[in-house]
């Protein structure tokens, strides 16, 4: 009945079955897929959401402040958070990849080629953000059909940008391979950057199953119904970008967090017994930020010390000139 309604009544035709179908059916239960658009981008957005912070604490923690490619990044996953501009998203995920890259590569001929995908990248998210804001002329067709208008094909559209963004995804994916064999590394660190480098991976996939969702949508006429597939995919590939673009990061975090583990298991060992000199031994074998710590404990305790004997001796003074009166 669909496709009879939609192939062969007019526009306000078809939305005057549709108040009807809702009065007279309106106590019928009616299939709805929201659940799952609300389940994917709730368990992506536990598992993206997380990663993204840890990256950007990485990059404080290691350098005090943040690259381009960490504000890129930051700005997607608010992007993200609304989900209303799928090629803005996109293209800034993509953007933080290379631009990580420019910064771990100082070649001057890869430099150039990062720039080159860098305007290539910009242009494309540009180019389809206008098409998709002026799909239709007047702009007031992409939602009123009942007036005369001309729009562009989105499906068409769609699947060209979905065919760019996994040509990009390749080039992206293949743009470090050359200067991992450059590095001075052994076997075993290069394959480790190889793998962390090589997750973007995983996005280039899930852009490949979206245009296959996106041919499959461009016949469809039940368009709420199959558009879920579309959509959850998308939010997929979003999701993926953003990982893939942070978890290179997060290795100078974990190489610290047994650092600051120790340290911090080493201070507490210490201030438990701070002034009992049968344990000096644990200091000695403890990292020098404990020892400093001990020290600057032991420091404030005689400090606080002397200021309560002067406070007692000030007392005292006083209570005898009472006395004298």
């Amino acid at each position: 009945m669909s496709v009879c309604v939609q192939s062969s009544c007019t526009w306000q035709d078809q939305l005057e079955l549709s108040y009807l179908t809702d009065d007279l059916c309106h106590s019928y239960p009616h299939p709805s897929r929201d659940f799952e658009i609300k389940l994917v981008v709730a368990v992506l957005s536990v598992i993206t959401f997380p990663i993204v912070a840890l990256r950007l604490l990485s990059r404080w923690i290691v350098a005090s402040r943040l690259e381009l490619d960490d504000w890129m990044t930051l700005v997607t996953a608010l992007y993200y958070a609304v989900q209303m501009l799928y090629i803005v998203v996109l293209i800034l995920a993509k953007l933080s990849i290379v631009a990580l890259f420019g910064r771990l590569f100082p070649d001057r001929k890869f430099q150039l080629v990062n720039k080159l995908v860098i305007a290539f990248l910009i242009g494309h998210g540009l180019i389809f953000l206008f098409v998709i804001m002026f799909e239709c002329t007047p702009i007031a067709g992409i939602w009123d059909r009942t007036i005369e208008r001309k729009c562009v094909n989105v499906n068409a559209v769609a699947m060209a940008s979905a065919i760019l963004s996994i040509i990009e995804d390749c080039v992206i994916l293949s743009m470090p391979i050359q200067q991992l064999s450059k590095l001075q590394l052994g076997l075993k660190k290069k394959l480790a950057v190889g793998f962390m480098l090589s997750l973007g991976s995983f996005a280039c996939i899930t852009s490949i199953v979206r245009l296959r969702w996106l041919v499959l949508f461009a016949e469809s006429y039940d368009t709420t119904w199959d558009n879920v597939d579309v959509v959850t995919w998308s939010v997929t590939e979003i999701s993926c970008a953003l990982m893939c673009g942070s978890l290179p990061a997060l290795r100078p975090l974990f190489k610290k967090i047994p650092g600051l583990l120790t340290t911090l298991r080493g201070t507490r060992l210490t201030i438990k017994d701070p002034i009992d000199e049968s344990s000096s031994h644990l200091s000695d074998e403890a990292p020098s930020t404990t020892t400093t710590a001990t020290v600057q404990l032991s420091a404030a305790l005689e400090r606080q010390q002397r200021t309560v004997d002067s406070k007692h001796a000030d007392d005292a003074q006083d209570t005898h000139k009472y006395q004298k009166y």
